[in-house]
């Protein structure tokens, strides 16, 4: 489970890269990509990004 709560999106790849690395099968479910951008991004998406 990815938590929002001690996951930010801006370390997504990083988290995935570190269970894909522990070798271990899992299964994804309901686990929606969060594109970070900080670039272009908004503050409504940026709170929504860090409670999903």
């Amino acid at each position: 489970c990815r938590s929002g709560a001690w996951t930010p999106p801006w370390l997504d790849d990083r988290f995935v890269k570190f269970v894909d690395d522990l070798g271990i099968p899992y299964e994804t479910v309901d686990c929606p990509e969060r594109k970070w951008d900080p670039e272009n991004i908004s503050l409504s998406d940026e709170i929504y990004y860090l409670i999903s």
